[in-house]
């Protein structure tokens, strides 16, 4: 299932039902439904852009998650949607839900 950050506030589609959750799992698999974050980055982005990097546990921190040319494939698609003095705010959606994919490939 998806995990949410404590942090991490939004619409949660949730079934109640089998076949709710069979028909919401087909609906993400054929990329029907979207998963989009708002998110704040340190910095001064100066254009959108894809990040197509795969991620696993980090190989020495086991609690963390990381790029790594080993791990399972993580698309990220972002877009600048304000700039401030020292922050940047953007909009992305993610193509994978893997663990910590935004914070990681936001990082990267």
């Amino acid at each position: 299932g998806d995990r949410l950050d404590k942090d991490t506030t939004g619409l949660m589609v949730v079934a109640k039902t089998v076949p709710a959750q069979t028909r919401l799992v087909e609906s993400l698999q054929r990329r029907e439904i979207t998963r989009e974050y708002e998110a704040v980055a340190i910095g001064h982005m100066t254009a959108g852009g894809t990040v197509d990097e795969p991620i696993s546990r980090h190989p020495t921190k086991r609690t963390h998650m990381a790029v790594h040319p080993m791990g399972k494939p993580a698309v990220t698609h972002y877009r600048i949607m304000e700039h401030f003095r020292v922050h940047t705010r953007l909009r992305l959606r993610l193509e994978t839900g893997r663990t910590h994919q935004v914070r990681v490939h936001m990082a990267h």
